[in-house]
């Protein structure tokens, strides 16, 4: 079904620190890129977003605990499926919301030609910046960025675009460790109303901001 070609990838531990997650590459830690993302996110927007939350009467905490178990079962089912292994006692054991979410990109999964990794460890020591990403394939004949993300909602706009960075700091580690160039990049976001978002692009095109973030990091 999908034709495999993962490249020569290595394995590195990571650890949860009171700064956020951290990985361990050879005698390096470098933080991860999610948490280098948190780190340089616009906190107002985070903090008016909490406001709505308790407004509602909704608490913020439980909501990302039940984003992130969303989240995770997702990328559990996406990887079982390209990888051909033990896929159909996932589905079997899963919940009619995974399914659903699952169904959505399904589909798009067989736009990937070629598997060049999956769930992998990907690490920059220019960046000081390490993190797993969800897959890099080959799509229309170029190396793609793919990532897995779940929504309660559709999402567009400035709502992407830690996304975009997250997937821009991907290519520039594939770049660095295997110099290969993954020019493209594609964001497959299922959403709890039932439709299917997908992000496409130009890595290119967010370099500076990503560039910005990563030195407003290290002043942190």
């Amino acid at each position: 079904m999908f034709h495999h070609e993962i490249l020569d990838f290595k394995d590195y531990p990571a650890t949860t620190t009171s700064e956020g997650r951290v990985y361990h590459i050879g005698d390096k830690n470098y933080s991860s890129v999610t948490t280098f993302l948190a780190a340089t996110k616009d906190k107002e927007g985070l903090k008016g977003w909490e406001d709505w939350c308790r407004r509602e009467g909704k608490d913020p905490e439980a909501i990302k605990a039940d984003a992130a178990d969303r989240g995770e079962k997702l990328h559990e089912i996406c990887e079982s499926y390209i990888r051909q292994d033990g896929y159909e006692d996932l589905r079997a054991a899963s919940s009619d919301r995974i399914i659903q979410l699952f169904d959505q990109l399904r589909p798009k999964l067989h736009r990937i030609e070629k598997v060049l990794a999956l769930e992998n460890v990907l690490y920059s020591h220019e960046m000081r910046l390490a993190g797993r990403v969800d897959c890099v394939g080959v799509i229309e004949g170029v190396p793609t960025i793919i990532d897995f993300k779940s929504s309660t909602k559709l999402k567009f706009g400035p709502e992407v675009e830690d996304y975009k960075h997250q997937v821009t700091v991907y290519s520039m580690m594939m770049y660095s460790m295997f110099k290969l160039s993954c020019p493209n990049y594609q964001i497959m976001i299922a959403s709890e109303v039932g439709l299917p978002t997908i992000v496409k692009g130009k890595v290119k095109d967010h370099y500076a901001d990503v560039m910005k973030r990563i030195k407003l990091f290290r002043t942190k």
